[in-house]
């Protein structure tokens, strides 16, 4: 997985501007609930690219870089995020032991944001992560949603999922909002029962919404933004997103 990604680090570089323009609503999202949950350093964000959005943590929540780690898979964006002021780790989760500078049990907080559905066994590769988590750590995930209201509806008319995983790393059907970085795109209770199989304790599951933080020139645009946003407060777990918090006792 990191020789894929190191051979595009080009796209890393630009896509950090995308990121925190298109995603801007999830981000926002993830700051508040980081806020509500009163997140503490040290701290550590896993497929953090340059650092943008690491800034943006700083900047609101009042941390101090050099308590911040940002870690990629991806080494080039790392130079940006070093250069920036937050430590760097560069991991490829599933093609290497976990980093000799990353102790366990030290971390207070861990971002684990867009990145779990990427992972081809999960379940083996989560552990790592967890185990940085110091007692009483917090662990912040977000995740597409297969069970969200666009899906269902995409299901009954016999098509993929959006962002469900293609058939191959370049083969899908035309017009088909499948991707062929996605591995694994589940419902939130399946990503539940994964961190409670590891000993954290879940205290929030809810949803998110990934889009700009305006609604755009088009009706469909804002019609999107504006349902999507409802679907995070009605019952139903139709949200576009999957938030969720959990702690390790």
């Amino acid at each position: 997985m990191a020789a894929l990604v190191q051979s595009i680090s080009d796209y890393n570089d630009v896509s950090e501007e995308w990121y925190l323009g298109e995603q801007g609503r999830r981000l926002d999202r993830v700051i508040d609930v980081l806020r509500q949950e009163r997140a503490e350093a040290p701290w550590i964000e896993f497929g953090a690219l340059a650092g943008g959005f690491a800034a943006m943590c700083a900047d609101a929540l009042g941390h101090k870089r050099d308590q911040m780690w940002c870690c990629d898979f991806a080494a080039k964006p790392l130079e940006r995020a070093a250069e920036r002021g937050f430590k760097t780790c560069f991991w490829d989760l599933e093609g290497q032991p976990r980093p000799a500078e990353l102790k366990p049990r030290t971390f207070q907080t861990v971002l684990f944001c867009e990145i779990i559905e990427h992972l081809l066994a999960p379940d083996r590769s989560l552990p790592n992560v967890v185990d940085l988590l110091a007692p009483g750590g917090l662990l912040l995930l977000t995740t597409p949603n297969l069970a969200s209201l666009g899906n269902r509806i995409r299901l009954l008319r016999g098509k993929t999922p959006s962002l469900g995983a293609a058939p191959g790393a370049a083969v899908k059907a035309r017009d088909s909002l499948a991707a062929f970085d996605h591995l694994r795109v589940c419902t939130p209770d399946e990503w539940t029962t994964l961190l409670e199989s590891l000993g954290l304790k879940v205290m929030r599951l809810e949803g998110a919404t990934a889009a700009p933080r305006e609604a755009g020139a088009t009706l469909r645009r804002r019609f999107s933004l504006g349902l999507n946003t409802l679907l995070e407060r009605l019952p139903g777990q139709l949200w576009q997103i999957t938030l969720i918090v959990a702690r390790k006792p």
